[in-house]
């Protein structure tokens, strides 16, 4: 799913290219995070398997912040 979004940000990208002939900040930021994220996470997946954040932080940072901060930032953006 997260592998799908990435690709949807860069055809995006493509196409902001295609048209303004650059890339503003806010999609150079928006595809670095992006690929950033879905790295990460692809990197340290075995981890995610065995273990839930909530237990393992004792309050679960990475699922507040993914949850409250990232998501419903990064995921409604109109590119």
């Amino acid at each position: 799913g997260a592998t799908y979004l990435l690709l949807n940000i860069l055809s995006a990208a493509a196409l902001q290219n295609q048209i303004d002939g650059e890339f503003s900040n806010a999609m150079k930021t928006y595809v670095w995070m992006m690929g950033w994220f879905l790295c990460e996470y692809m990197w340290f997946e075995e981890i995610h398997l065995y273990t839930y954040d909530l237990f393992a932080e004792k309050l679960g940072f990475k699922l507040f912040w993914g949850c409250f901060c990232f998501y419903p930032f990064f995921y409604c953006i109109g590119v």
